[in-house]
């Protein structure tokens, strides 16, 4: 594989955790205003789905940083071979 090919895999995920993360922000975010009282906009039914879609992209974000780890120590190990 070529490094430019892998350089604009690394910087797609890169770019794609930081997402992932601003989902999980987004996501804790509409969580603790549930914690209000009211409920005008009927949140409290989409907790499950806000839980799920947390999950999901806590899931992609860590599958993301597993990718950029081992390019990280790819060339690590080609050099102690």
């Amino acid at each position: 594989m070529s490094n430019k090919f892998v350089d604009a895999k690394i910087e797609h995920a890169e770019k794609a955790m930081n997402y992932c993360a601003l989902i999980k922000k987004g996501i804790n975010g509409l969580c603790q205003i549930l914690d209000l009282g009211d409920d005008p906009f009927d949140e409290m039914s989409r907790l499950q789905t806000y839980k799920a879609m947390f999950g999901y992209a806590d899931k992609w974000e860590k599958q993301y940083a597993e990718f950029v780890q081992e390019q990280d120590e790819a060339p690590v190990m080609e050099q102690s071979m």
